[in-house]
């Protein structure tokens, strides 16, 4: 069980039985939820979904559900977050999405990216960085006319919002890839570096669906 599974566990007893049912329905899926507790009395109110860790089947699903119960933001890192706050919206959604495969960086990472969180890591210059100012700083007349707000969400998401960039240093490599893998319980298959046996036992069962499905159009 990974970190976000077991937290969510121990919450489990302050959600209603939708609730459950749907988060149920997400891992069976593999979407990614986080469970979100904003209220004094330890009630849970929110489930966040990471939209870039949604396959882009989901991912037009969720842009196409317009409704008050689901707010959108962006997360200190740039990403896009869902979070729905409604056990019949998220019911709804759990229905929807289609199964996918395990989310990249949350579930699995390239060589290069693994061995850099492993600290095999430089920082150097980004030369395509440029500042923008929070569009709470820019005047409501410039924010209609150029659409300041949307274009400062993309800049945020994107590289050229970092001064600096971390990149693979080879230098710093001082053990064997395999040392590597058993020191952090990983698995490596296929050029994907699975970050634990939960989210690689994920993704096989992403497989299996597909050869399922694959299985199940030929005999019709």
């Amino acid at each position: 069980m990974n970190n976000l599974e077991n937290r969510n566990m121990q919450q489990i007893n302050n959600i209603s039985e939708e609730f459950i049912s749907s988060l149920q329905k997400f891992k069976q899926k593999n979407i990614y939820a986080s469970i979100v507790n904003n209220n004094l009395d330890g009630n849970i109110s929110l489930i966040e979904i990471d939209f870039d860790n949604l396959s882009d089947e989901n991912k037009e699903l969720i842009i196409s559900f317009n409704n008050e119960f689901i707010v959108k933001y962006l997360n200190a890192k740039g990403h896009t977050i869902y979070a729905i706050k409604d056990a019949k919206v998220l019911s709804f959604l759990a229905d929807k999405f289609q199964m996918q495969d395990v989310p990249h960086l949350d579930a699995y990472l390239t060589f290069e990216e693994f061995l850099i969180k492993c600290g095999a890591s430089k920082e150097v210059d980004n030369p395509n960085y440029y500042k923008m100012m929070s569009p709470s700083l820019v005047s409501s007349a410039v924010r209609e006319l150029t659409n300041y707000t949307y274009l400062y969400e993309n800049w945020l998401k994107s590289d050229c919002s970092k001064k600096t960039l971390t990149v693979f240093d080879e230098t710093k490599v001082n053990k064997s890839f395999d040392e590597y893998l058993k020191e952090n319980g990983a698995i490596y298959e296929d050029n994907r570096v699975y970050l634990n046996e939960y989210h690689y036992q994920n993704h096989l069962k992403y497989l299996k669906f597909l050869n399922d499905k694959s299985l199940s159009r030929k005999l019709s």
